[in-house]
């Protein structure tokens, strides 16, 4: 499993909620309040939703990062690499000291690099380059753990099958369609602006489509990675 990919997720959330709601110390109201009021769901979900023991609450980052801690997988760079920007350390920076592999940081850099656009694309990214994509990806992923009957390992494997069932549900039937309604109220008739969405969509699906293919090609060769 890779850790970065889900940080640059919780990145990319909180990027996209500063600049669509155009927060400032002021504490002016945002501009759109409709796309704000969507986007507000989507992140109290995705930063306080409630974890596996059924009791406390934790971001989904931090569920992931339990998750794989329970897998006993090594979460030693995603926690250096997060301690670093904590520090203010740039991005670019932290992931060549924390030895992260080059497709891994072409993964999140461009993500990154998403930050810098304008609103609606930035929703874009988020959207396609990831809602779109996770109800399938985790369900692929639990069908192929069935298939090989990973019976025996339940205690290990219980919070990372809590996860991705839980991306099955909100970002199927909430998330997603949340966020095309928001691109629908951010576009509106722009036709200039629709067409940015679709660049930014096709890039972010490249990339991510970039990243597995590499993982896959990293696994097959049984080379060492710097994260899982």
């Amino acid at each position: 499993m890779m850790f970065l990919p889900a940080g640059t997720v919780c990145a990319s959330l909180k990027f996209y909620t500063v600049k669509l709601l155009a927060l400032t110390r002021h504490g002016s109201p945002p501009k759109d309040a409709f796309s704000a009021s969507l986007l507000c769901h989507i992140i109290g979900e995705e930063e306080s939703d409630l974890a596996f023991d059924g009791k406390t609450y934790l971001s989904h980052f931090d569920i992931y990062i339990a998750a794989m801690r329970r897998a006993h997988a090594n979460t030693g760079p995603i926690v250096n690499f997060m301690n670093r920007l904590y520090a203010h350390e740039p991005v670019q920076t932290a992931l060549t000291h924390c030895g992260i592999e080059p497709f891994v940081q072409r993964y999140v850099n461009t993500t990154f690099s998403f930050f810098e656009l304008d609103v609606h694309q930035v929703a874009a990214a988020f959207c396609f380059g990831r809602e779109a994509l996770a109800p399938n990806l985790f369900s692929s992923l639990l069908s192929h753990l069935k298939q090989q009957q990973y019976f025996g390992e339940e205690e290990k494997l219980c919070e990372l099958l809590y996860f991705c069932n839980r991306h099955i549900e909100l970002d199927g039937s909430s998330h997603f369609p949340k966020m095309l309604t928001m691109l629908d109220t951010l576009c509106g008739q722009d036709e200039r602006k629709w067409e940015e969405v679709l660049d930014v969509a096709i890039t972010a699906i490249q990339a991510k489509i970039d990243f597995y293919s590499d993982m896959l090609q990293a696994i097959s060769n049984k080379q060492p990675l710097s994260v899982e």
